[in-house]
């Protein structure tokens, strides 16, 4: 990534120099049409330079690590607080390090945890996983699905509310 940043900072640093090259040349010309398509042909390599570098930047830009990580948190968003590896490579087309790194980095600062399954680790983010709600006695703890509509509980006669799990 280092490198790439030296990039695109090298092809805008060329990019400029040709475009004023290119405009000098240009006003220079005084109707010789060899100094005019040389003011053109530096112009237009400096316009595809400046191009370049900001798509390198882009690139580099879109790797960061908390850009990264920002996807990540979307990412676990989108499908129920549960991410694994593999689905942070397919989905964000990043490379397997990229992933693990990013994990690794959500896991220590709490914001993911990782969870053993058969299948490998998948991390469940707790702040954007769904809540379940359900009806509950506020007396004996007794829980009932929200789609029985009671007010009272079955077991002690107790207040029953809907609260997240």
């Amino acid at each position: 990534m280092f490198i790439k940043k030296i990039l695109y900072i090298v092809l805008f640093i060329i990019g400029i120099g040709l475009l004023g090259l290119g405009l000098l040349f240009l006003m220079g010309s005084g109707g010789q049409s060899s100094r005019t398509l040389t003011g053109f042909v530096m112009l237009g390599v400096g316009v595809a330079s400046m191009v370049g570098g900001s798509g390198l930047r882009v690139s580099v830009i879109k790797n960061m690590p908390s850009m990264i990580d920002s996807d990540m948190i979307r990412l676990a968003s989108r499908s129920d607080g549960r991410v694994s590896v593999g689905m942070a490579v397919s989905d964000l087309h990043i490379t397997r390090g990229q992933a693990l790194e990013s994990l690794d980095r959500l896991s220590a600062n709490g914001t993911a945890r990782p969870e053993p399954t058969d299948d490998g680790v998948m991390y469940i983010f707790e702040r954007v996983k769904p809540k379940r709600k359900i009806r509950q006695c506020v007396y004996c703890g007794a829980q009932y699905p929200v789609s029985k509509p009671i007010t009272k509980c079955e077991n002690c006669g107790g207040e029953v509310k809907i609260v997240e799990q």
